[in-house]
């Protein structure tokens, strides 16, 4: 989710984020031999804005 907030930043747009939700997901957490994995839902409700140039 990092990534993809920081791919959004480097966007000539303006970005409003007007809700984010992050929850575990149902599935819970899965354990493998070397390390634990966690799964969540991300919900994001936003408006992007294209800067119009004028001459």
């Amino acid at each position: 989710m990092g990534q993809f907030l920081s791919d959004l930043e480097a966007l000539d747009n303006i970005i409003k984020i007007h809700y984010i939700d992050v929850t575990p997901s149902a599935e819970g957490d899965k354990k493998t031999e070397d390390y634990a994995v966690s799964k969540y839902k991300i919900l994001i409700e936003l408006s992007i804005f294209k800067v119009k140039k004028e001459a």
